[in-house]
């Protein structure tokens, strides 16, 4: 604690202040046993508040003597002496001198200084430093003795503002431009603010403290893809969106009002942490870990507070309990993605996020759309007579649709008891298991079965009514099977139609004959408020079952206890209707190669007689991978049967182009380059009874090649279960009517049906552009309050007392009406009278201009934090910087116009004896860049750099085996292959990001691994970090291409030289180092002239070409002053 050495040195004799020179040593060296922590207080001892430590005994203010405190911390004995010697944590004379003139002095208390809001202090009047900063630096400067320094050449101010706002060196028009005055430094400094460069350097500072990456970071470590958030961050700075709203939009954007796809987009910051789906992990345990990290981000990004320490105890330094610690928590534990994050990357919730041409396609679609259904919803008396006969026709026949079959045998695996009841339902009777199998056995009548319904009843003596025996009267149906008996032979029959009057959100009836039985798997009855009602499902064989008996296995298998029927009815139908597709085996031929992509797509392959066909397995919502070489084709069949006229859809996922034939006519078409995703394409079919051939060719562009494929209603109607009840219903409701007014003009009235398929062509368009539109994970609020404990210990399994959502105490409190949840609490974050959040955001902003804030612990404010350098310069800013409405751009400019920022970095004697680390700011700012400007240097600096905003993250040179030394042979990020292009030479910003295997590169320069919040990087120095300078792929062919752009540049060596210094460090070279860069390029002249394979080889070295024009051993020489450049201490370090 330099500093607070230096500020003590001043004040012998004088009476210290408490925030400044007494609360650090108590709180270093007595809190951990005498502070806020009750569970760890030592002695009954309390010295955090005064009045307690009074009513000890041990301080008596004004009292040497009689203070114990004072005593204790001097003691000869070691047994008495404090802190005890075997923490090492003893005071020096000078601090214990500070104790005796506090105590002496009265021993006053203070608040502590970050608790209380900012104020805006006079800004002092001092000759030549009209800018607040400069006079407020002026006032410390003078009572130390400093003069300040002069300002740095004009080169290195310029250099110093363009890496700090844009991360990359200014270009020689630029340095021209600054140098004959055409471009003065305000407008420098608006130029730089307006750059998108500048957007993805203060962005990739932020992501650090939001802890973005694009892996999940535990167990597997595969690809998780939010891509979209980090470009929102990029684009929210380029757009100066303010802080605040940038604040609220991150932590709250989902509660906002109709909220944005960009609101929706910024919560990616909630859904940033690492994650699992590792088997055997515990899902409470993790939703614990991954809530408690949330919080602690919020306290080190918002608050500058390690509120983490109060996770499994009181504080031991700040005032936050353990009980307010998990108030925080109770904010962070309410969304609704899974604990575990599936291995996928799209771990919902997620949203497809569309650029602005695809909303106006899809805004069209929609209008168009909503223009055919006013005519389909048109008041035509002709058409309502149509309706109602085709209604009166229909019903005799549907209302012997269904029979109610009543079964042979009735068995449950689990022991529940039913009994029938008058009207023929089955009725539970006593109490069973929380889960069960109900097991019925009808006899196939002599016309067969079809499909079964099963009905689900509600009866005023089961729990809310039923139809459920649980609390609520839910039932989950987990899985059901169907199983022919018929002599010795037992033929299971699949499920290939099923329909629902209502399903859950997320619990549909697709669940209940997937092949899955899991405890979150199944239908479910819930509607969207949360109650139940009768309800019915039904179920459609492919054929009919004739003879035998058929044996029916409902499995409720959920999670949540007793959701079995307490109530329900089974109907059978022999009716063709009921039935659904049956869909053949699938086959595939090829592949069949051609010269040219172009060649292969528009082949008729597929029109051949005599392919060879083998058997090839596609599952429902499954890719299959196809081994097809590039500019080739693969065909695939199937065959599908129905009995009564279809319209249904196949849906279609392809890598790459796919064609679709329907019995030999083409029905779609789709030239298109992309990864293969299920149901990318839909393709509408229309079937007549009998077979039908279905054949699909996929094209491969290039790389690995796959197909997904299903068949499935073109809307979710089914056998139009809700349809057939209104229409057989005694007594039909308004809603009844409605529902079979819609139908009818849909499905039967002819023109109807062409508005309704156009309608369908158009949502089956704006499907497909959704889904090609790329996901981004977001935060979504769970309905249900999902209750939150102080946790013993911090342990998940050892709640204790309930807690309600709260903000610590010390902090003024929520606002009378805001919100409890994120949303009130990220307004309450940026609320005027929050004294932390101004004061830590722009002592981070300080941070990143002087490379250390006014509190050099950036990521704490609290007692063990640093006391600032310059106090009311800090909370001078934190009042500007709020009043100015939070605009970052605006502080940047102002700090960067202070003289402060302009100095040069020159440093004598006297400075380095009283101000050694610059924390009086009499010089200017020095510190070697960060790991991404290096690298982005050196590519801008050789010319290679390619300045695309935006997009899906990239995967330039890395060393091979990092990723396979550390990956699951499961995992999606097992294996390392560098991309080609473009990609080798993006910003660093757009660089992959593994979090157990960040890049190496940027690594060794200290980069995080972004699996927890960083708000402040470290700085080493090391030998490996050097060899990458001079040894990574990346470096070695920018030093190549950078030593060609200086050969370009000038008629003989010395200017080229001059040009190439220039570009890399800001400055022209001075004549003895011009003359040993010319010394060294001869010598690598000489040296490649005799030795031609060496300079091949180096000039080989990356994707990219050598320079055409460069003889030979001068094109090698200039990579080698070059690589020299690149590795100078002034390149890598901002001056």
């Amino acid at each position: 604690m330099v500093i607070v050495a230096l500020l003590l040195v001043g004040f012998e004799g004088e009476v210290p202040d408490f925030n400044r020179d007494v609360r650090p040593l108590l709180s270093d060296r007595c809190f951990a046993c005498h502070g806020p922590d009750a569970a760890a207080r030592k002695a009954g001892l309390r010295l955090d508040l005064r009045s307690e430590a009074v009513a000890s005994g041990a301080l008596v203010p004004g009292d040497l003597e009689a203070s114990e405190i004072l005593q204790r911390i001097v003691h000869d004995d070691p047994d008495e002496l404090m802190p005890p010697p075997e923490l090492n944590k003893g005071l020096t004379n000078a601090e214990v001198d500070v104790l005796r003139r506090w105590i002496a002095s009265g021993a006053a208390y203070d608040s502590h200084w970050a608790w209380e809001p900012p104020v805006a202090s006079p800004t002092p009047i001092a000759s030549g430093f009209e800018h607040p900063i400069d006079a407020f630096l002026h006032e410390e400067m003078a009572t130390a003795g400093l003069s300040p320094n002069p300002r740095a050449r004009p080169e290195r101010q310029l250099r110093r503002l363009l890496l700090d706002l844009t991360g990359l060196p200014p270009t020689p028009d630029q340095v021209e431009a600054f140098l004959d005055g055409s471009l003065s430094w305000e407008k420098a400094v608006d130029v730089a603010l307006a750059m998108p460069a500048h957007g993805e350097h203060l962005g990739r500072v932020w992501l650090d403290a939001a802890r973005y990456a694009d892996t999940h970071g535990l167990h597997l470590d595969n690809e998780r893809r939010m891509w979209k958030y980090r470009d929102w961050v990029v684009d929210s700075i380029n757009q100066n969106q303010p802080f605040d709203a940038f604040t609220i939009e991150q932590l709250a954007g989902d509660l906002l009002p109709e909220p944005t796809q960009d609101q929706q987009i910024a919560t990616g910051f909630v859904r940033s942490h690492v994650t699992t789906s590792e088997g055997g992990a515990i899902d409470e345990e993790y939703l614990v870990k991954y809530t408690v990290d949330r919080v602690e981000t919020l306290g080190t990004v918002w608050l500058g507070l390690t509120a983490g320490c109060a996770a499994c105890h009181d504080h031991k330094y700040d005032p936050i309990s353990q009980r307010e610690f998990y108030e925080l928590f109770a904010f962070f534990n309410n969304t609704t993605e899974p604990t575990m994050d599936g291995n996928v990357v799209d771990t919902p919730p997620v949203i497809r996020v569309l650029d602005e041409e695809d909303q106006t396609r899809i805004e069209a679609l929609r209008e168009a759309i909503a223009a055919r259904q006013v005519k389909l919803d048109q008041q035509d008396p002709i058409l309502e007579a149509e309706e109602a006969k085709w209604r009166d026709d229909l019903k005799n026949v549907l209302r012997g649709r269904w029979v109610d079959a009543t079964p042979a045998e009735f068995t449950t695996a689990g022991g529940s008891r039913f009994v029938q009841d008058d009207s023929g339902a089955l009725r539970a009777k006593g109490e069973g298991k929380p889960t069960d199998t109900y097991v019925l056995n009808f006899a196939v009548p002599e016309d067969g079965i079809t499909g079964i319904r099963l009905d689900l009843l509600k009866d005023p003596s089961l729990p809310a009514g039923g139809p459920g025996l649980s609390a609520n009267g839910n039932v989950v149906l987990s899985e059901v099977e169907c199983v022919h008996h018929i002599g010795s032979m037992a033929v299971k029959i699949p499920i290939v139609r099923a329909s629902a009057s209502l399903s859950q959100e997320n619990f549909g009836i697709a669940s209940a004959h997937d092949g899955k039985v899991g405890p979150n798997n199944g239908w479910a009855l819930l509607d969207d408020s949360r109650q139940t009602g009768d309800r019915s499902a039904e179920f459609g064989f492919a054929r009919t079952v004739l003879g035998g008996s058929l044996e029916v296995r409902f499995r409720f298998e959920s999670q949540h206890v007793d959701h079995l029927p307490g109530r329900f009815r089974v109907a059978r139908s022999s009716q063709i209707e009921v039935l659904g597709l049956d869909v053949g085996p699938w086959e595939i031929a090829g592949p069949f190669d051609y010269d040219t992509d172009e060649a292969a797509f528009t082949a008729l392959d597929a029109l051949q007689k005599d392919l060879t066909w083998t058997p090839v397995e596609i599952t429902d919502g499954a890719i299959t991978t196809l081994d097809i070489p590039t500019s080739a084709n693969q065909l695939l069949r199937c065959r599908v049967d129905v009995q009564v006229p279809e319209s249904l859809s196949l849906f279609v996922g392809s890598d790459d182009a796919v064609v679709v034939w329907l019995d030999g006519e083409e029905v779609h078409r789709n030239r298109v380059a992309r990864g293969a995703r299920v149901d990318q394409d839909v393709v509408p079919l229309h079937l007549s009874p009998g077979s039908h051939e279905i054949l699909i060719q996929v094209t491969n562009f290039g790389g690995v090649s796959a197909v997904a494929a299903r068949f499935g209603s073109r809307q979710e109607v089914g056998p139009d279960l809700e349809v057939v009840e209104a229409i057989v219903r005694e007594n039909p409701t308004s809603e009844d009517r409605i529902l079979l007014r819609s139908w009818w003009r849909e499905n039967v009235w002819a023109d109807g049906r062409t508005l309704r398929d156009a309608n369908i062509e158009d949502q089956t368009m704006i499907a497909s552009i959704e889904q090609d539109a790329p996901t981004t994970l977001v935060a979504a609020e769970r309905s249900e309050m999902r209750p939150a404990y102080i946790l013993n210990r911090g342990e998940y399994d050892q709640p204790g007392a309930r807690v309600e959502r709260n903000v610590p105490a010390f902090l003024p409190g929520l606002r009378d009406g805001s919100p409890r949840n994120r949303l009130g609490l990220a307004q309450w974050l940026v609320a005027d009278e929050h004294p932390l959040t101004a004061r830590v955001v722009v002592n981070r902003v300080w941070q990143h201009h002087f490379g250390v804030g006014f509190v050099r612990t950036s990521e704490d404010f609290g007692m063990q934090g640093e006391w600032p350098s310059h106090p009311k310069l800090l909370d001078w800013l934190a009042v500007w910087f709020r009043e100015s409405g939070w605009d970052r751009k605006a502080l940047h400019r102002l700090i960067v116009t202070s003289e402060a920022y302009r100095r040069s970095t020159r440093v004598s004697e006297e400075m380095l004896r009283i101000d050694p680390e610059n924390r009086l700011l009499a010089r200017g700012p020095r510190h070697r860049l960060d790991a991404e400007v290096i690298r982005d240097l050196a590519l801008s600096v050789s010319g290679l750099l390619v300045e695309q905003l935006g997009g899906e993250p990239v995967r330039p040179y890395q060393p091979t085996g990092v990723w396979e030394s550390v990956a699951y042979s499961g995992s999606n990020t097992a294996n390392y292959e560098s991309q080609k292009g473009d990609a080798l030479y993006r910003r660093s910003l757009y660089t992959f990001w593994k979090r157990t295997a960040p890049p190496p590169n940027m690594k060794l320069f200290d980069a995080p691994d972004r699996e927890t919040c960083v708000v402040r990087r470290e700085r080493t120095n090391t030998p490996l970090a050097a060899l990458v300078l001079m040894n990574d792929e990346q470096f070695v062919e920018a030093a190549r291409n950078f030593g060609a752009r200086m050969w370009q540049a000038g008629p003989n060596h010395k200017a080229r030289i001059e040009h190439g210094f220039a570009l890399a460090v800001g400055r022209s070279p001075d004549a003895k180092e011009a003359q040993l860069l010319l010394d060294l390029l001869h010598e690598e002249q000489m040296r490649f002239a005799k030795d031609t394979s060496a300079a091949t080889a180096l000039l080989s070295v990356g994707a990219s070409e050598p320079t055409e024009g460069i003889p030979l051993a001068d094109h090698a020489a200039y990579a080698i002053i070059g690589s020299v450049l690149l590795n100078l201490d002034e390149t890598i370090t901002k001056g």
